[in-house]
């Protein structure tokens, strides 16, 4: 009598995955090589071994290298939207909205490294979700606008002005986190307290509301 024995491969035992749960590692990995090699590092063939899965089935769920950059850079997107939201529908005041926000960003600078940023410096990527990124920056942008008009009594062109000062101000100073030039707390400190200043000086110039920033925020 004769016993059929399993013969052993040595190859991995591959688990099967719902698609979202076997899309996020597929990203997971790819966020893990961009963020220690950068994005020349990245390739369809490399995140099928990183994941343990075949190169025929990272092509199941993106069709190539630039749309899998670009649903990964699109899921930061959404990871820092959804954290603003929160941030505004809870922050007592602009203060605490404006220091809550840029501590969020420096902690996803601190976690994520120069993840976003490198993303951004590839056009074709960029492209991919520019349409949604400007959307996004349009409704923030909005959002700002409207905050500041109603506690500072900004007029309208002033208040965009100041808001897009400010946040460029701001971005300039995460990159130099980036960069590893200084601390994240000095930035965030900074950062808010340059904001709300910018704030007060056009709040007096143009006949405005100073020091109106532990005001209630606008819902």
């Amino acid at each position: 009598m004769t016993v059929d024995t399993p013969v052993k491969t040595g190859a991995k035992k591959r688990t099967r995955l719902a698609p979202e749960k076997r899309r996020g590692l597929i990203l997971d990995a790819a966020a893990k090589v961009v963020i220690e090699e950068g994005v020349s590092a990245v390739s369809m063939e490399r995140l099928g071994r990183d994941a343990n899965i075949s190169k025929a089935l990272v092509y199941n769920y993106f069709s190539n290298r630039n749309e899998l950059l670009a649903a990964l850079l699109q899921r930061e997107f959404d990871a820092i939207r959804d954290v603003n939201i929160g941030i505004a529908e809870t922050a007592k005041d602009f203060e605490e909205m404006v220091r809550l926000t840029t501590r969020a960003r420096l902690l996803r600078i601190q976690e994520k490294g120069s993840l976003e940023h490198r993303l951004m410096s590839e056009p074709a990527v960029l492209d991919l979700v520019r349409q949604v990124y400007d959307a996004d920056r349009q409704l923030t942008n909005r959002y700002l606008v409207k905050q500041v008009r109603h506690l500072y009594d900004l007029p309208l062109e002033i208040a965009i002005i100041v808001v897009n000062m400010c946040n460029s101000m701001t971005s300039a100073g995460l990159q130099f986190v980036i960069d590893g030039a200084v601390q994240l707390q000095a930035v965030e400190d900074l950062s808010v307290k340059m904001t709300l200043a910018a704030l007060d000086a056009a709040a007096v110039e143009h006949g405005g509301a100073d020091h109106a920033a532990n005001k209630p925020l606008v819902k």
